[in-house]
């Protein structure tokens, strides 16, 4: 029947279904009245189990899709997601109380999927609003999902939901856990980061030439040194890093940085100790500058750019940024070369005197180098007299008019007793006589 026409005796008016019902029992009472069989009238009854059937369907689908509808509106940042599942836990009471008849219905199951990839959706959001998440981890959301969106001001828990992440949530909980894993990168690059920017060289005063400072290294750097070195090895081999160009370039540029740390403090602490214990020798003793002038000429070169080094050092105290000065390490390793060939030439001029005095053999290199320094000064040297005669402590030595030292010995302590040698012969003489052996 179209609307707006007539009935007519070819057209049946169906009523609702109520007065169905009420007919229907108008019906039975006029058959019990006059005792006709008494027709049940099945179908209405069936047909009115399906209609509270489908309205309580319907109820749910509306009750769901009003809910769904206000959530959808919920900015980005004002998403409460254990709410929102607490929430859909109840909507999925309500669905799965349906009757048991319309569970095969296509209106339920639309309802049901629909709850469905809620609850399947609402961790995946909760995982996507992590804090690690960044710029480009957002693409690889884009890619996964086949669609591009603007993470702004005006994205909506509905556009989230737009992206069907139910249907990707293998690729979705991939990025999160490599957003996360970045996060965690950046976290340590960032300390990284700060704890060198206190680590710091000192410059104390040097012992012997209190105008001059030296280079001192304090235990903590060398800790974070290893420690961070280490750090920094592991982060190279994370796949993490290597499939992130900026990581990679960090982590690159720190290890450079750093390994750059450990070889300057080492050649600079070395080139340290090895001016130290020949300066006394090439810049104190004029007899090995006499015998080794050659040596003593680049010695005096080496000496002026060691002291030129720690009066600019002491302008920057950071470790990073002193050891990784432009031209620094070269400038040392030319130092420590130098060092190393005045070294080379002394100790072959040590085996000459040893070769000219064998009892020297019983005395080590530095302590041979202390006695030679100290030549013109027999005094001086008297501490290493056991190292030379087992039974010889301490020499005693003749005096001048004024007083003062000579270089000729007029008696010796041993080690056990005393004695007198008296005026000492030719023979005596030249033995005691420890300044011109020297």
């Amino acid at each position: 029947m179209v609307i707006g026409e007539e009935p007519n005796e070819k057209t049946v008016v169906m009523g609702s279904l109520r007065d169905m019902q009420i007919a229907a029992k108008n019906l039975n009472e006029l058959q019990e009245l006059f005792e006709l069989y008494v027709i049940e009238y099945r179908e209405i009854a069936s047909c009115n189990k399906d209609a509270v059937n489908v309205k309580s369907v319907w109820d749910v689908i509306s009750m769901v899709q009003t809910i769904y509808t206000e959530w959808k509106k919920t900015k980005w940042d004002d998403i409460n997601v254990e709410e929102l599942q607490e929430q859909n836990k109840k909507l999925q009471k309500e669905v799965k109380g349906c009757d048991k008849m319309v569970k095969n219905w296509p209106c339920y199951k639309g309802l049901e999927d629909s709850v469905k990839n809620m609850q399947s959706s609402l961790p995946l959001v909760e995982e996507l609003r992590s804090k690690a998440m960044r710029d480009r981890h957002w693409k690889q959301v884009m890619k996964a999902c086949g669609t591009d969106f603007k993470m702004d001001d005006t994205f909506t828990f509905g556009s989230m939901l737009e992206l069907e992440l139910h249907r990707f949530e293998d690729d979705v909980l991939e990025i999160v856990d490599r957003a996360t894993k970045e996060l965690g990168i950046e976290k340590q690059l960032v300390k990284l980061a700060e704890t060198w920017k206190v680590q710091n060289l000192t410059y104390p005063p040097d012992a012997e030439n209190p105008d001059l400072c030296s280079l001192f290294v304090e235990e903590t750097v060398m800790e974070a040194l290893e420690d961070n070195s280490l750090l920094l090895q592991n982060l190279q081999s994370s796949k993490y890093v290597q499939g992130n160009p900026d990581f990679l370039a960090k982590v690159q540029d720190w290890q450079k940085k750093l390994g750059m740390v450990d070889v300057v403090l080492s050649t600079w602490k070395e080139v340290q100790g090895k001016w130290g214990n020949l300066q006394s020798i090439f810049i104190g003793s004029a007899d090995i500058r006499v015998q080794l002038p050659e040596d003593s000429k680049r010695f005096d070169g080496i000496d002026a750019q060691w002291k030129d080094l720690m009066k600019e050092a002491i302008n920057e105290t950071n470790a990073v940024l002193a050891c990784n000065f432009e031209g620094r390490l070269e400038n040392i390793e030319g130092m420590l070369a130098g060092l190393e060939k005045c070294e080379k030439a002394l100790a072959d001029y040590l085996e000459t005197k040893r070769l000219a005095y064998p009892r020297f053999y019983f005395v080590a290199g530095a302590d041979l180098l202390d006695i030679l320094s100290k030549g013109s000064n027999p005094q001086l040297i008297l501490k290493h007299m056991p190292k030379c005669f087992d039974n010889i402590k301490t020499l005693e030595f003749n005096k001048d008019d004024a007083g003062v030292p000579t270089k000729v010995a007029i008696s010796c302590t041993l080690r056990k007793w005393s004695t007198s040698l008296g005026p000492p012969h030719s023979h005596a003489k030249g033995r005691w006589r420890l300044g011109y052996l020297i």
